[in-house]
């Protein structure tokens, strides 16, 4: 056990730097907000490490003191000043607010979410942070419109246990307005760019509505747009419930299991290793940039695309360290996203398990085929369903406990619907009355996740309620790097060779 427990002089100084951050924001929220505190005892780490320089551990320990207060710092430097034009403090029956639609609008069943920025009061002020405005769906408002609000304003409250609040607040959002009334100003007042890339988003919305039936151009719309909004509240409880979220959610685990499993593929045909990475490479920004670039995306196609890149290195310890410098770099633009964004910490958590585990189970694995990566694909799918557990019973309080069985029968399927559903939207629109044809290879592995999932669902012991409280998730994930230690070393014993770093 001991001999399993990193010690401190082994770190080196980036990633010393690196967790030292994370840990500072992430225990930020709950520590003193007084900056002259943490910049003296961040002088005082650099003074002692001056002085003991020579010293590798006490080098390392006052750095990972000076980042940890850094992180502090950047947290409650990202936190909006509460002053007299902060909109979280513009509140009342009848108020007048004029902004700019900045975000795609979040279309749903009954109404529309609005994001506005650049906000005004009555008197053409400016105010700071972001509203969320509820409207009704028509007339329909785009991005890049400046509409004027009248109507009640107030800050975000939480609810059944959810904070509403921390969740807008990551995005920027201090107030929230339902059903005010609404004047148009102007048009087209947003970036060019981000118009365009949302046009051509929507386009092809409208080929799969055109090319698919109900509900499979909804789960599609999801798995491949992000587009949640049509689908049904039945099969959205029966995904929670088998643990097949994910399938329905632009995540850097989705995205590295796709192009892992294209990856391993495409020598099928030809296309290796070397070329296969600058390929997928460039499908993966081009499909960022057709879903609209959201930064959730952004931040899981880095991720996935982290995974991809320590394939083609051909080491998969350099990708771990890698994904942890990303997180540093993403956090240090948003902090609030290390508390307050879930999906951004089951892709790292889920990611982290592909590039630590799944090497390893690949070797486990070794009586199941590789042929088309069948054996990666059941890899990374157990790696990543592994390494998301504790975060999901903390968060949701639930455990689903058919989650890998269904996500073992069902991801290969996903994986055939999403590059067949690709192919689809490209080329159906120009196939005139066969164009219905191109989708029936979508919709068929579309019907059996349907199917699939909502059989599962209805099984009496399909899910447990088990509350994991947060201060445990450490320990857990400390438990899990352990196991991975343990099982390494196993392979190594069995297989009398050192497998690959």
């Amino acid at each position: 056990m001991v001999a399993a427990v990193p010690q401190l002089k082994t770190l080196d100084a980036a990633l010393a730097a690196g967790v030292g951050f994370l840990c500072g924001v992430g225990v930020a929220p709950a520590v003193t907000p007084d900056p002259y505190r943490y910049f003296v005892l961040a002088l005082a780490a650099a003074v002692l490490s001056a002085w003991w320089w020579r010293n590798r551990t006490v080098r390392t320990g006052s750095l990972l003191v000076i980042a940890l207060c850094v992180g502090v710092l950047r947290y409650q430097a990202s936190l909006p000043p509460r002053g007299p034009s902060f909109i979280g403090n513009i509140q009342g029956r009848e108020v007048a607010v004029t902004g700019t639609v900045v975000a795609e609008p979040d279309v749903r069943l009954g109404n529309t979410k609005l994001t506005l920025g650049r906000l005004r009061d009555e008197q053409v002020r400016p105010l700071q942070g972001r509203m969320l405005a509820t409207v009704r769906l028509y007339p329909e408002y785009h991005y890049g419109d400046v509409l004027r609000l009248s109507g009640p304003v107030k800050p975000p409250e939480s609810f059944d246990d959810f904070a509403y609040d921390r969740y807008l607040a990551r995005s920027g959002i201090f107030a929230v307005s339902y059903y005010p009334a609404v004047e148009l100003v102007a048009h087209g007042q947003g970036s060019p760019a981000y118009a365009a890339l949302l046009a051509a988003k929507s386009r092809a919305q409208r080929v799969i509505n055109r090319g698919l039936p109900e509900p499979s151009a909804s789960i599609f719309s999801a798995m491949l747009l992000g587009s949640r909004q049509g689908l049904p509240k039945e099969l959205v409880a029966a995904f929670n419930v088998t643990g097949l979220t994910h399938l329905v959610a632009i995540s850097g685990a989705q995205i590295a299991l796709l192009i892992s499993l294209v990856a391993a593929v495409l020598p099928y045909f030809g296309i290796h290793r070397r070329r296969a990475f600058y390929l997928l490479t460039a499908l993966l920004v081009a499909y960022l940039a057709l879903i609209g670039l959201p930064a959730s995306a952004v931040r899981a196609g880095v991720m996935g695309w982290l995974a991809l890149f320590s394939y083609h290195l051909g080491r998969r310890a350099q990708g771990t360290r890698l994904l942890l410098y990303a997180a540093v770099a993403m956090v240090a633009v948003n902090p609030m996203i290390l508390r307050d964004d879930v999906g951004f910490q089951l892709s790292f958590a889920a990611v982290a398990g592909l590039l630590a585990l799944s090497p390893l189970l690949e070797r486990a694995f070794s009586r199941v085929p590789e042929f088309f990566g069948l054996r990666t694909a059941l890899a990374m799918t157990v790696a990543a369903n592994i390494f998301t557990l504790p975060l999901i019973a903390a968060q949701f309080q639930r455990l689903s406990v058919i989650s890998l069985l269904a996500n073992i029968l069902v991801f290969p399927v996903s994986a055939v619907a999403m590059v067949a559903g690709l192919f689809g939207l490209l080329v159906a629109p120009w196939a005139g009355s066969l164009g219905w044809a191109l989708w029936l290879p979508t919709h068929a592995p579309l019907a059996y996740l349907t199917a699939l999932a909502l059989w599962f669902s209805r099984l009496p012991f399909a899910q447990v309620t088990l509350s994991l409280p947060p201060l445990l998730l450490v320990p857990s994930y400390f438990a899990l790097a352990l196991g991975v230690r343990w099982l390494r070393r196993w392979l190594q014993e069995k297989e009398r060779y050192v497998l690959p770093a």
